[in-house]
């Protein structure tokens, strides 16, 4: 079987002409998946058996994905971005919770469950 490279360090999606960074990689708690943020805002999820992409969702900001933690179920999963942590619901790829400091705007860079 055939096992595609990828394109380390960028996107396989690129706009205008310009190659979009990735910041942030988790594996799923399983190891089948792996989440990938890049500095555009976008969250793709490929299947690691294939390297195919089996989904994706842009975050409302656009701002680059810091960092991600996964549960250990794999059923919510937090994104770290500039000034905000976001809890999103795995399986339906929506946003659950969301978390800033509104008073000194905190630019939180690591986040995690307990």
């Amino acid at each position: 079987s055939h096992v595609a490279e990828p394109q380390v360090g960028t996107n396989a999606r690129k706009g205008a002409g310009e190659a979009i960074r990735n910041y942030a990689a988790s594996f799923s708690p399983a190891g089948t998946e792996v989440f990938v943020g890049n500095g555009k805002g976008m969250v793709t999820i490929w299947r690691v058996e294939d390297l195919e992409q089996i989904g994706s969702l842009q975050l409302p900001s656009n701002t680059a994905v810091r960092n991600f933690q996964l549960t250990r179920d794999g059923s919510y999963f937090l994104v770290s971005e500039t000034g905000k942590i976001r809890v999103y619901d795995t399986k339906q790829s929506t946003l659950y919770r969301e978390f800033f400091d509104q008073v000194n705007r905190t630019q939180w860079r690591k986040c995690c469950f307990s």
